[in-house]
């Protein structure tokens, strides 16, 4: 991921989807294959200028927002979700493009790390 990184940027946090992607409805035909390729090949990636969603190994697709262009961000948890600590986080940005980064790892840290970025406070 470093090598995505602009001169002066750095990485303030970075998340996976959680470990209950691995029980979802599609692991019955995969055989857990899917998740965990899934789980170790998508990268949301929070840094003090932008944030980086990396998916693939083979045909990698990145969506890059920066910061400044990030109008508003939402979480969802069901307290289940709270519980096992993973939810869903929408990012949405000018023109009223959204990007929605479900299942991640601690999406209460990457919202609230996020507003923090934005302030300039990391």
């Amino acid at each position: 991921m470093k090598n995505l990184l602009l001169n002066n940027e750095s990485i303030v946090f970075e998340t996976h989807h959680h470990w209950t992607n691995y029980f979802k409805f599609h692991t019955i035909w995969s055989i857990g294959i899917v998740p965990f390729a899934q789980s170790r090949l998508e990268k949301f990636v929070l840094t003090n200028q932008r944030v980086i969603i990396k998916k693939g190994i083979l045909f990698v697709k990145t969506i890059e927002m920066g910061l400044n262009q990030i109008e508003s961000v939402t979480m969802h948890q069901s307290i289940f979700e709270r519980l096992l600590g993973y939810g869903k986080v929408t990012l949405i940005g000018t023109g009223g493009a959204k990007y929605y980064l479900d299942g991640i790892d601690k999406p209460l840290e990457f919202k609230r790390r996020l507003q923090e970025a934005k302030e300039g406070k990391l």
